[in-house]
């Protein structure tokens, strides 16, 4: 009889550019009286398409015998892509028995944390248009506490489309995504000291493949900070 198997309680941050031990989710395992043969732990994303509820498997363990006690995940998918802010994710684990038999089980949920992204000069946070919609209230609250704690950096509010539909269309929409985001961040609708906001359209995707869940990684809110110029004397 299986005993457990847990995700650790500590909620994951992952995605900074150098990462810690704090940015790995711990998935501990627990297990009695099993004949294990082979065995599968698989992190299943969910997400929307078109306002239709999906998932997909984005990592995969298996082994022989009996599963490790601990196992890590540094937040990249089996193809090399980092998850992103607010995604939600569940866990799932099967096996075969000595006997052949196949077992399942979903044995936990989790969400990621506001993540930041680094690059020479510059952070971005990116949440899917989605969860901004879904959860706007508490998503503004997080983007307000984000950028107090960059003061100096000169900060942009960006809507990204994906790449289906018009091109006009998606850059009126995404121009007008971003300034009422804005508006409601700031309370003004125009841009002022180093607050700005801009609409992209389609141009600039992270993926220009026509699979929806790639699509709808393009369709997201970002904020992009800019390092503050030091000027020498």
């Amino acid at each position: 009889m299986m005993r457990s198997i847990c995700v650790s309680s500590r909620p994951p941050s992952l995605g900074r550019a150098n990462y810690s031990i704090e940015d790995l989710l711990e998935i501990k395992t627990k297990f009695e009286n099993i004949d294990f043969k082979t065995w599968k732990l698989s992190v299943v994303q969910k997400y929307k398409a078109d306002g239709v509820d999906k998932k997909v498997v984005i990592k995969k363990w298996k082994g022989l015998g009996v599963p490790a006690e601990k196992i890590y995940w540094d937040g990249f998918s089996d193809s090399g892509i980092l998850i992103g802010s607010y995604n939600d994710f569940e866990l799932h684990f099967s096996f075969r028995n000595t006997f052949n038999e196949i077992k399942f089980y979903k044995v936990g949920e989790f969400r990621s944390g506001l993540l930041i992204n680094s690059t020479p000069g510059k952070l971005r946070v990116s949440i899917p248009e989605y969860i901004v919609k879904q959860d706007e209230d508490d998503i503004l609250s997080s983007m307000k506490s984000i950028i107090k704690k960059f003061p100096g950096y000169k900060v942009e509010i960006q809507s990204h489309s994906k790449q289906s539909g018009n091109n006009l269309d998606n850059m009126t929409k995404t121009e007008m995504r971003a300034k009422s985001i804005y508006k409601k961040l700031f309370g003004i609708e125009k841009d002022f000291g180093r607050f700005t906001y801009r609409g992209f359209g389609e141009v600039e995707p992270f993926f220009t493949d026509d699979t929806k869940f790639n699509q709808e990684k393009n369709d997201r809110l970002d904020i992009l900070f800019i390092e503050p110029k030091i000027i020498s004397r």
